[in-house]
Order: C-alpha cells, then sequence, then structure tokens
C-alpha cells in the first residue's frame, strides 16, 4: 500500500496496522476487503480490494486529498 503524501495509517477491515505507508499487507484469496487510509490534515480514502492466487505482488496506491477546513 502507499499513499502520496506517505506516512498514512492504513486499516484493514478497520482494523489499523501498526505499520504507516509505504508498507505491505499479506491478503487471504478470495476474499474481499475494506482497505482505508488516513493521514492528519488529509481526507480519508478507502478502496475494496479481493486478492487473487498468485506470486505476483500487485500495488495499491492512494492519492491523498487536503482534508476541506
Amino acid at each position: 500500500v502507499e499513499t502520496e503524501p506517505p506516512g498514512a495509517t492504513v486499516l484493514l477491515d478497520g482494523q489499523p496496522n501498526d505499520q504507516v505507508t509505504p508498507m505491505e499487507l499479506e491478503l487471504i484469496p478470495d476474499v474481499e476487503y475494506k482497505v482505508r487510509v488516513r493521514l492528519a490534515k488529509f481526507a480519508t480514502q478507502e478502496q475494496l480490494v479481493r486478492a487473487t492466487m498468485s506470486a505476483e505482488t500487485r500495488k495499491l496506491t492512494f492519492r491523498l486529498e487536503p482534508a476541506a477546513s
């Protein structure tokens, strides 16, 4: 998971992770996940992803927009 700017917290199905972006997530194939990223002063974003059985790594990129004041 990558974000622009980096340093965002990643929540997988609502559960926070100890790492910040950029980071790697290992997902169970054929399960749908809600990946949410949040960073202070930026709008939170989320995507639904479904992992597949593959040795290939897939990049998930978020471009965070400044939050409205």
